[in-house]
């Protein structure tokens, strides 16, 4: 199209009126959406049929051209001609829209593929992006013409000029080739455009910095706020801590950059500039830039240049949502991004030029990190939730591309990966959440790292990795920082997967503040002017330096700066000052000077804090006194004063300090609201565990409870209704619930008691949505106002076409509006949340009515609800429902999180604070009082600013300054921003430090005495009262109790008295026991009722009672059942001596199977290293054996082969032509067979009797046994701490054979302990019997004291001996009543004198009283005494009788039935003595002495037996002192022995591996020697096979002159033909394979290939022709004939002998690199048997550091000093065993004996030798005789010395008889060849003749389809010239589509030339087919 057109069209349009621009917008867009369809249904049938298919592409265009064609016949003329300037607007906007779709495309392709392999050519999209943004003419060249096309016509007035300077292709319709025209010049020239952009080339922050959003015609001032100051940190935030210099460190807090000065404190500020916050960090290695990553919608890479802070660079479209992480690549030139959810892109830049070199997906859930390897280029590594990534940039075919791999964690559990580092070897290692580290090696965990004692590396994840200067540094979370050898972490091997290795680290360090509270370091990065000081980042809130010198010199960490950690949860203002304070999550309260922006104090609690508030001055008149509620329920009264100056304490410390005055805790929950009243007496706190607490105020600053309510919800904010002159609080729950009641009275409640007030009037409400309902009404309203626009359009649009007089009205009526469309919300159900949360609420202006804002479904409106004043409207439907609602604008559904009202400069405003972190300043437009609820009316007028984290950043308070001239928010990312309402001279007058009052001017004597609670179980004030209440019922009812008790003792007091009283009076006086008896039955009852309760307590206590026997069986079962032998004591009887048995446990079971399992083991790993070398040697002798055998098989196959018998390829053997040769030369073949053998026999005999020769290193076995021998038994007395001692190999001690011995040790002692446990039972069986006897002997000696009756005479009796407790230790785990009743006692004693309680002065009294009670009811009366006249008293019973269950009125009648019995036993004790004296004095003197006499053998029999069972007994206590002292000696030995084992234990793993390795290198050695053998095996057969067929050759060689004969006149022509070097033809074996045949025939057919253009000189087949083809005349045929077979066969026998050497060349050079080989594996056998032997000695020393006791005597130590003095230190002395010595000093002499005797035996052996020599010197020359006799007899005989071998070959001419066999059976295998070859060519004939006729039909189709495109190009163009005036000329499209035929034809016509071409090539070789010389012409040519 022309220009003029393009003027015309645009003059057009702008005078078009406006109607008839809407009609033809609306058909233009019509038209558009119609052409778009056509261009997308091209496009699929071109993707389906493919570019190459021309007729489909002209059925497309037709089928387009017709649709266009219709479209444009529905336009009026007024559309046509409007319509041409859209179509040149709109047609390069589809041009350049195709191209992003086609690039699309494969992206969402690759995105879903799983082979992780993505290559994203972004650069055109990337740069198309960015000239949306840039100001083009800044760095474009200017020299280049760039069009850059409006979005539309009307946005821009001026387009009709600009689409006239664009150079735009005409466009006369819209066609398939839409998709492959030709790009813009800005599409063309990118990539010159690419390179364009000046280094000098900056961006205007100031323009692109997020600024406030300010709403239209509010006349609110943009420079409303300005930010003063930020005390924030992103702690939490990775790697969010970077250094740019020495002086400066930069981070992020929120939407903003910090840049802070470390030694002024000064922060700079960049605000970014896509209106989200800031998600990443990271500097340039050359740390001249650094890069911000954004958060939000499409966020941004910004890249600042440092120190300038200019904004040097932007990348765009890197994610949808938010950056995680970025990182530059070592040389600078790479940045590398993460993206967050939803897309996890992993994105390459090129950000010098601003595009994305590789894009790709990295993971499908959150990625942590991402880092180029140091060392490798192009390796990258991701990691995060529960992977960690390997990436490779790898250059394909296609272009560059990244590669990842997944790391596999095999057995390891899976965990999220914070920090790894990549090690110079490509190995990666990372941390887990374990915290232990991971070793990656390709993808797969090679070891797991932790340190010894199966601790992990730290406590909690690896935040970090660094190598620095080679050494690895980790970073945990845990607060340490430790150094490990980086050396031993990348050697770590593990036996198995998953193994853990252990090691412990080389230095570490604890960063913890002064109050040990440990640090969560997140990030560390090294200072620039220290070598060991770093910086590192606190998740904890702060930053600190560090000093990691790890020296005397190191200094502590230091706590540079502190922030909040975590949200940020109460935020308050002070009354008087410039100050705030803070409290959040991390458990801190803090208190700011916002104006000089200084952090004043900070300090730590229990638990977080969740709200504070500021005490105003009518509380406190100095403003200092705060309140803070924290989440465990405590509320703290706090003032903030000076801090007093302490030289002391070195920590950067603010100017004031906090002092605790109250601690409460009214709550068990974390406390969620305080509130205040208009006067500040009456405070309100709230909390989640469903209760509001109220307290008064007093004057002292005191907090006094006056009680609390419960509610059925948890509370979230509270709000007295202060403009109502009613005492009314709202309380907002939740689950939407909020709730108002009324306050109570100070006065009016009753606390004594409890702190619980009932009865207070409450109303509640539960929200109800409506939100669903409102959409719903929005969509209607649009689809009728939609439908309204279309009934005025379509009026219109008819009322045109009747003035143009298209319509008539009168025939035509309008139609009715019959298009009612469907309701889509029709019958569905509105949608209610499950689920309400309240953000905040607050009373409206009516006090019933109050507002509420709602985050989730809910969010973006302010509803107003009010509380129902009767119960009808309650339970009605619609109670719960807002009665009006507000909607806020531009909320994007997000919810306002707080709101505060506030009066500044007169203005009244609302301030918001949204969920999303943005501030939101509301100016209503009706001016109310700051202190009356807001009034919403009109929120049209608002100010937007992004300040917190778009994710995290909720903001929690919003608030202004007493003053009113600063305001600050508080987020829960954090932060805390400060802004000024005031310009910059004012900020400076009010740029003063704030004032804090002193602490000696307001404290009193018990401020900072108070003590805090810490504990989070602490009683609350509710739970103290009730706790206090439920003491004092005790203590009453414990009085009671005592007051009851006290009576029942006065009674008992007094019944005693009358049972005294009664038995002193006479006896016919004395009352019977059952006169006391007031009532009997009642005595009945309470015997009744006690055996009821004892009936009750064995019911109650059956559980316990079972319980206790199950645990006494448990104690049985784990101690007495493993015993073998309790202890046993036996005493003496005579004397108090005794002698105990050893207290045995039973061996374990399985012990002695255990025990040979262990021995068996240990053997077999003894002599594991001997056997192998054992078998190495017999596997040598085998092979040697081998190796002679097989040679001999060799030479008799040399033989048989040097006969003629050549096995070659062609050829017969014997037994093929033994039946064609004469019987004469079979007869000389047999005879010469013969020869052969013998022969053969006699070489065999002198082989046989070589191999019985000795070699020259040979040694006799007896010699190197003995020596052996000698060296085992020789007595080499090393000591095992010298240094050249080795451990021999029998000793060699691992853990089976130390187990083996303490096993056999263990068992030894317990056999001794029990033999000796068996002679103490048969000892204590003893005494048994000998007390029984002594028993026996008693009663004889008493019968005879009883018939003496003469006391004088009678010898007393010695006391009877009884068993003691401890020789009865079978009765020791029996138990009887009695027994426990005094176990029980005896415990309650000991109980009772450990308690440390102090029992009350009444509680002792009554003890004492009960005490006395007892003693006079168990005292006998003194008459009794005096008639017993012991003074014993009264005497117990044996069982004591069980009173506690027996009602204490019992003990009187008990007491005098016992008196009873004593008065009984006196009387039969008076009568026993009279009848005695009777019987005495009727004894006579006769029978006096004789039992006199046996008195006394009865004593000395019992004196006897006592006598020799003390002896016994002594002699076995004697035996056991040393049994003792043996056992003591094998318990030091055991001792050792397991620390022995200890030490084995820790080498066993390496030992085994050790072992391993040597096993393995021997069975290599095995291997390799095995193969070094069977290949020199292999070399001497080919050896000897070459050396047969060169004795062939000079054999041929010999039949050859042998056929000539003597002078023959032909001998010089014959052997030059014989002798000619000829080029053959490749043989067809008869024996090979059809593989072989084929190979042959296709390197034949190359060789004819090639030689071609010389089969002139050749013949058909290729064969050369020879000159000596013809037998010359006069030659003999027969000779000649014979000269040319023989040749052949020489030919043969010369390529076969090649071939052989060849092989044999080849087989020598695998001989001689194995023999290499098997020194290698020697090398490496010698080298891991010393590594072996090296920790054998390693080990051995680790074993001489143990301590071993040996116990000496004096007479055993012989290391004396000069003099013979004993010396003080014996620690030079070696022990040594005496036997050991006396073999030492015997063999001494043996060894002597034996010198002797060997040189006797030298002697004799010289003179044999001597003899030997002699008989081998005649023997030589015999030989030498008998080898002259035989050459002279072979002259005599040949002539000449002859070989016999070839005298008995040349004795036959076999050869040639062999030779004619040959040469039958070829021509025979020739004949049948030929015959294959005619079949294959008459198949190749008849497969030439189809292709050619398949030629044919394709050339006729082709004729056919250039007929068809003449017709579809003449029917085309004559529709092109009907088209009008605007569409004359030819399009570009057409042009290139004649062009793009015409190549097609002419390409077309070469195939034709190459097809005769091949065809007449073809047609040479012997076809007769030939193709139509020319091809048909078309039809229009005919």
């Amino acid at each position: 199209m022309s220009e003029e057109s393009d003027s015309t069209s645009a003059n057009n349009v702008e005078n078009t009126e406006k109607d008839a621009d809407e009609i033809v917008t609306d058909n233009a867009a019509q038209l558009e959406e119609q052409i778009q369809n056509s261009v997308n249904a091209v496009i699929d049938a071109v993707a389906d049929n493919g570019t190459g298919d021309e007729g489909a592409d002209e059925d497309t265009e037709n089928t387009l051209a017709e649709e266009t064609d219709a479209v444009k016949e529905n336009l009026p003329a007024s559309e046509e001609e409007e319509k041409q300037p859209e179509e040149v607007e709109k047609q390069p906007e589809e041009v350049e829209k195709q191209p992003d779709e086609d690039k699309k495309q494969p992206e969402e392709v690759e995105n879903t593929d799983n082979n992780d392999e993505l290559n994203f050519e972004a650069e055109r999209e990337s740069r198309k992006s960015d000239e949306s943004n840039l100001k083009p003419e800044q760095f474009v060249d200017p020299d280049v013409s760039v069009h850059t096309e409006p979005k539309s016509l009307q946005d821009t007035p001026e387009s009709s000029a600009d689409v006239n300077k664009t150079e735009v292709p005409p466009v006369t319709e819209v066609s398939a080739q839409v998709v492959h025209s030709e790009p813009t010049l800005v599409e063309a020239n990118e990539e010159e455009l690419l390179h364009k952009i000046p280094e000098d080339f900056y961006y205007d922050h100031h323009e692109l910095v997020t600024k406030p959003r300010v709403s239209e015609n509010s006349e609110i001032p943009e420079s409303l706020l300005t930010l003063h100051h930020a005390f924030g940190y992103d702690c939490t935030k990775r790697a969010n801590l970077h250094i740019l210099d020495e002086d400066h460190l930069l981070f992020s807090a929120g939407s903003l950059t910090v840049v802070l000065s470390i030694k002024l404190r000064k922060h700079t500020y960049l605000k970014v500039i896509g209106g989200g916050s800031v998600g990443a960090l990271t500097v340039h290695p050359q740390r001249k830039s650094f890069v911000v990553a954004e958060k939000g919608n499409k966020p941004n890479i910004c890249v600042y240049e440092y120190p300038s802070l200019k904004l040097y660079r932007i990348l765009r479209e890197g994610t949808e949502e938010t950056y995680s992480f970025v990182t530059f690549d070592p040389s600078g030139e790479l940045l590398a991004s993460l993206g967050g959810k939803p897309d996890y892109m992993l994105t390459i830049w090129n950000w010098r030029h601003e595009h994305i070199t590789l894009r790709c997906k990295a993971f499908s859930q959150e990625i942590f990190r991402v880092s180029f390897s140091n060392d490798l280029e192009g390796i990258l590594t991701t990691a995060g939730q529960g992977h960690i990534r390997f990436w490779k940039m790898a250059r394909t075919f296609t272009g560059l591309k990244l590669q990842g791999e997944i790391g596999r964690f095999g057995k390891t559990e899976l965990s999220d990966i914070e920090g790894y580092v990549e090690l110079p070897d490509g190995k990666v290692l990372s941390g887990c959440e374990s915290g232990n580290m991971l070793l990656w090696d390709g993808g797969l965990i090679k070891v797991q790292i932790g340190r010894k004692g199966k601790k992990p590396c730290h406590l909690g994840p690896i935040q970090q990795f660094i190598m620095d200067e080679g050494e690895l540094l980790t970073v945990g979370i845990d607060g340490y920082i430790r150094v490990w050898d980086f050396e031993s972490i990348d050697q770590a091997e593990a036996t198995d997967e998953g193994a853990l290795f252990e090691m412990d680290s080389m230095n570490e360090l604890l960063v913890k503040d002064e109050n040990n509270n440990k640090a969560m370091l997140k990030w560390m990065i090294k200072a620039l002017d220290g070598d060991s000081l770093w910086y590192a980042q606190d998740a904890d809130g702060g930053i600190w330096k560090l000093d990691l010198s790890f020296s005397h010199t190191t200094k502590p960490p230091e706590k540079m700066f502190s922030f909040h950690a975590g949200p940020i949860n109460g935020m308050s203002f002070s009354p008087l000052t410039d100050l705030t304070v803070t409290t959040g999550a991390d458990k801190t309260v803090r208190v700011y000077d916002y104006v000089t922006k200084h952090q004043l104090c900070v300090q730590k609690f229990s638990a977080a804090g969740t709200c504070t508030q500021w005490m105003p001055t009518s509380v406190d008149p100095k403003g200092s006194t705060i309140v803070c509620g924290f989440g465990d329920g405590v509320l703290r009264v706090m003032r903030v004063t000076k801090r007093e100056l302490d030289i002391h304490r070195k920590s950067r410390m603010g100017s004031a300090s906090f002092t605790l005055t109250q601690v409460l805790k009214p709550h068990n929950a974390d406390v969620t609201a305080i509130q205040f009243n208009q006067d500040y007496t009456y405070l309100v706190t709230g909390s989640s565990d469903k209760t509001i607490f109220f307290f008064s105020v007093d004057q002292d600053f005191k907090l006094n409870p006056i009680g609390y309510t419960s509610i059925p919800c948890a509370v979230q904010q509270l709000q007295l209704a202060t403009h109502l002159a009613e005492n009314k609080l709202l309380v907002i729950g939740d689950n939407g619930r909020a709730m108002d009641m009324a306050l109570p009275e100070p006065g009016s409640v009753d606390s004594s008691k409890t702190f619980q007030i009932s009865g207070l009037a409450s109303r509640e409400f539960r929200f109800k949505s409506i939100k669903d309902r409102l959409r719903r009404e929005e969509r209607r309203l649009i689809r009728e106002r939609e439908r309204d626009l279309r009934r005025e359009k379509r009026r219109k649009d008819r009322q045109k076409k009747i003035d143009r007089g298209l319509i008539d009205p009168e025939k035509e009526p309008e139609e009715p509006d019959s298009e009612e469309e469907p309701d889509p919300d029709e019958g569905v159900p509105l949608y209610i949340p499950e689920t309400y949360h309240i953000n905040t609420g607050f009373y409206s202006r009516d006090g019933n009515k109050f507002w509420l804002s709602l985050s989730g479904f809910d969010a973006g409106f302010l509803y107003e609800c009010q509380f129902a004043e009767s119960e009808a409207v309650r339970l009605s439907e619609s109670y719960g429902e807002p009665l009006r609602w507000i909607e806020i604008p531009e909320m994007q559904e997000k919810a306002v999180s707080c709101l505060s009202q506030c009066v500044t400069k007169n203005t009244e405003m609302i301030l918001l604070g949204l969920e999303d972190g943005k501030i939101r300043i509301q100016i209503p437009n009706d001016v109310s009082d700051p202190n009356e609820p807001i009034a919403f009316n009109d929120l049209a007028k608002f100010w937007v600013l992004p300040m917190h984290d778009t994710e995290s950043g909720s903001l929690s308070v919003v608030k202004t300054s007493a003053n009113g001239k600063f305001l600050v928010s508080a987020g829960r990312d954090g932060n805390l921003y400060v802004f000024t309402f005031l310009p910059p001279d004012e900020l400076e007058e009010a740029m003063a430090p704030a004032m804090l009052p002193s602490p000696r001017a307001i404290l009193d004597d018990t401020a900072g005495k108070l003590e805090d609670i810490k504990d989070p179980k602490a009683y609350s004030i509710e739970d103290a009262k009730q706790k206090a209440e439920q003491d004092r019922l005790l203590k009453l009812a414990e009085e009671k109790k005592t007051g009851l008790k006290k009576k029942i003792q006065e009674m008992r007091r007094q019944f005693k008295k009358l049972l005294l009283k009664n038995g002193e009076i006479a006896p016919h006086l004395q009352l019977h026991r059952n006169e006391f008896e007031l009532d009997p039955q009642s005595k009945i009852m309470l015997s009744n009722e006690t055996l009821g309760r004892t009936d009750m307590a064995v019911t109650e206590y059956a559980w316990d009672s079972e319980k206790q026997s199950l645990a006494l069986a448990k104690l049985e079962k784990q101690f007495k059942s493993k015993l073998d032998f309790d202890s046993l004591i036996v005493q003496c009887i005579g004397s108090e001596q005794e002698v105990s048995s050893f207290r045995t446990e039973k061996l374990p079971p399985g012990f002695k199977s255990q025990k040979l399992e262990l021995i068996g083991k240990a053997s077999k790993g003894a002599g594991l290293l001997g056997a192998a070398r054992q078998l190495i040697s017999q596997q040598r002798a085998e092979n040697e054996a081998a190796q002679s055998q097989g040679g001999g098989h060799d030479e008799d196959g040399s033989a048989g082969v040097g006969g003629g018998s050549v096995n070659r390829p062609g050829g017969t053997d014997q037994d093929k032509s033994g039946g064609r040769v004469d019987e004469k030369a079979a007869k000389a073949l047999g005879k010469m067979e013969k020869q052969r053998q013998r022969r053969l026999a006699r070489q065999k005999q002198w082989e046989d009797l070589n191999k019985e020769k000795p070699s020259d290193d040979f040694e006799d076995p007896r010699d190197v046994a003995e020596i052996k021998y000698a060296l085992e038994h020789i007595g080499d007395f090393k000591l095992k701490t010298a240094a050249n001692y080795v451990v021999p190999e029998h000793l060699r001690m691992n853990t089976a054979r130390k187990l083996v011995q303490l096993m056999l040790l263990q068992e030894k002692m317990y056999n001794k302990k029990r033999a000796f446990n068996e002679r103490m039972l048969s000892l204590k069986f003893k005494k048994s019997d000998v007390l029984d006897e002594i028993d026996r002997l008693n009663e004889q000696l008493q019968s005879i004291h009883t018939e003496l009756k003469d006391i004088e005479s009678t010898k007393r009796a010695p006391e009877r001996p009884t068993l003691a407790d401890a020789e009865k230790p079978e009765e020791l785990y029996h138990y009887t009543r009695e027994k426990l009743i005094k176990f029980q006692l005896e415990k309650a004693a000991k109980d009772q004198s450990m308690a440390m309680a102090v029992a009350s002065a009444f509680t002792a009294q009554t003890t004492e009283t009960d005490q006395m009670m007892e003693s006079n009811l168990t005292k006998p009366s003194s008459a009794n005494t005096n008639q017993m006249g012991d003074g014993t008293g009264y005497k117990r019973p044996t069982v004591a009788p069980d009173t506690s269950s027996v009602p204490r009125l019992l003990l009187g009648d008990e007491l005098l039935e016992g008196e009873n019995e004593e008065e009984q036993s006196q009387g039969s004790m008076e009568r026993e003595e009279s009848f005695t004296s009777i019987r005495q004095t009727r004894i006579g003197f006769r029978k006096k002495a004789s039992l006199l006499n046996e008195q006394d053998r009865i004593l000395s029999r019992i004196e006897k037996l006592t006598r020799h069972f003390d002896d016994q007994v002594m002699s076995l206590r004697a035996e056991k002192f040393n049994l003792q002292v043996d056992l003591k000696r094998a318990d030091l030995r055991n001792t050792t022995l397991f620390e022995e084992f200890v030490q084995l234990k820790e080498f066993e793993k390496r030992e085994n591996n050790l072992a391993a390795k040597v096993d393995a290198k021997y069975d290599e050695k095995v291997d390799i020697e095995q193969k070094v053998l069977d290949s020199k095996t292999k070399v001497e057969t080919k050896r000897l096979e070459i050396e047969r067929l060169e004795e062939r050759q000079k054999n041929l060689l010999e039949e050859f002159k042998a056929g000539l004969g003597e002078n023959n006149k032909w001998e010089e022509f014959l052997t030059k033909v014989f002798k000619k070097k000829i080029k053959r033809a490749k043989k067809k074996e008869q024996t090979g394979d059809d593989d072989e045949e084929e190979e042959d025939d296709e390197s034949d057919s190359d060789e004819s290939d090639s030689e071609d253009d010389d089969f002139d000189d050749e013949d058909d087949e290729g064969r050369v022709v020879l000159d000596d083809s013809i037998c010359p005349p006069g030659c003999e045929q027969e000779l000649y004939d014979m000269a040319c077979n023989l040749r052949e066969t020489r030919l043969d026998l010369e390529e076969q002998l090649a071939e052989e050497k060849k092989t044999f060349d080849m087989m020598k050079k695998d001989a001689d690199s194995m023999t290499k080989k098997v020194k290698q594996v020697d090398n490496a056998l010698s080298a891991a048997e010393k590594d072996l032997e090296d920790f054998q000695v390693e080990k051995q020393g680790k074993l001489n550091q143990l301590q071993m006791i040996v116990v000496l005597k004096l007479h055993q130590i012989e290391f004396l000093v000069q003099g013979g003095v004993l010396p003080n230190d014996l620690s030079e002395a070696l022990v040594f065993e005496r036997n050991g010595l006396l073999r030492l000093q015997t063999r001494i002499h043996e060894l002597h004996d034996e010198k002797q005797q060997q040189n006797r035996k030298q002697k004799e052996n010289k003179l044999q030798n001597v003899q030997l020599k002699k008989g081998r010197k005649m023997l030589s020359s015999k030989i030498q005789e008998l080898a002259s006799e035989c050459d002279q007899m072979m002259l005599l005989k040949f002539g000449r010395t002859v070989d016999l071998q070839r005298l008995e070959m040349v004795t036959v001419n076999r050869l040639l008889e062999e030779l004619k066999e040959k040469y039958r059976q070829t021509e025979l295998f020739c004949d049948r060849e030929i015959q294959q070859w005619d079949g294959t060519i008459q198949q190749q004939k008849e497969n030439i003749t189809m292709l050619t006729r398949d030629n044919t039909r394709r050339i006729n189709q082709m004729t056919m389809l250039l007929e068809e495109q003449k017709v579809i190009e003449d029917t085309l163009n004559a529709k092109q010239k009907k088209l009008g005036g605007e569409y004359e000329g030819k399009r570009k499209a057409d042009v290139r589509e004649r062009e793009r035929l015409i190549q097609l034809v002419q390409l077309q016509s070469q195939e034709i030339e190459a097809l005769k071409e091949e065809i007449t090539l073809l047609s040479r070789k012997g076809g007769h087919i030939l193709p139509p010389a020319q091809p048909p012409m078309p039809v229009n040519q005919t």
